[in-house]
Order: structure tokens, then C-alpha cells, then sequence
């Protein structure tokens, strides 16, 4: 790497107890990662053991990770796959996974299942 033509720059995180972890990016970004356990927990907590009516922006979809930027936009990635971003004058936009991005979560979140986290159950 030619240090000439690149900037020398920092990331810091943080990890917690509970295995949230907080990044600070070289920009000035933040973002918070949720563990898989817990987002399991919050998911029973919301629709039940039987997730039922289970769907992209539903209760049980929820939050796994969120970034905010210096400009002040706040993005959410739920479980799903869905984004969701908040702008500082008000607008908000989101983006629902493809079908193709949903069944490629769902297999990872399949193998998640055999170590004793149950997010598949959700998105099935």
C-alpha cells in the first residue's frame, strides 16, 4: 500500500456483555450490531412463540443493526432483510428484500437455528 495515496484512519468498537458491539467509523458513522440471541428473544417477545403474521416491517421484524451517519440519517436493517432510512428533514424510505435476498437470509438464519437461535422460525 502506498501510504502516499491513501489516509491513515482509525475504527474503534466497542463490545458489550451482552454482545452488542458499537463501530465508529473513520467518517464519523456509528454502528450498533444486535446478537443473534437477542434479537431471537425481542422476536418472541413480540409475536409469540408461533410468530404468526410474521412479515417484512411487522412487529416481529426487528431490528438487527442501525448506522448513523454525521449528516444525521439514520438507517435500521431488520431481520428480514428490510431497510429502513430516516432522513433529518423528515422523509423516510425502505426497501423490502427480493424474494431471491429473503431466501438467502433465511438459509443463513436456518443454520443459525441448529446452534439454538430460532430467527428462522420467524421468516418461514
Amino acid at each position: 500500500v502506498d501510504i502516499g495515496t491513501t489516509r491513515p484512519s482509525v475504527t474503534f468498537v466497542y463490545t458489550s456483555a451482552s454482545g452488542s458491539s458499537l463501530q465508529v467509523l473513520p467518517d464519523g458513522s456509528s454502528v450498533e450490531h444486535r446478537p443473534k440471541q437477542v434479537c431471537a428473544e425481542r422476536v418472541r417477545f413480540e409475536v409469540g412463540s408461533d410468530y404468526s403474521g410474521a412479515r417484512a416491517g411487522g412487529p416481529g421484524d426487528v431490528e438487527v443493526s442501525r448506522t448513523v451517519t454525521p449528516t444525521g440519517i439514520f438507517t435500521k436493517e431488520l431481520l428480514s432483510g428490510r431497510l429502513e432510512v430516516y432522513h433529518p428533514d423528515g422523509t423516510r424510505s425502505f426497501r423490502n428484500p427480493t424474494w431471491e435476498e429473503f431466501q438467502s437470509r433465511l438459509s443463513k438464519h436456518r443454520h443459525d437455528a441448529e446452534e439454538g437461535c430460532p430467527l428462522s422460525a420467524f421468516m418461514e
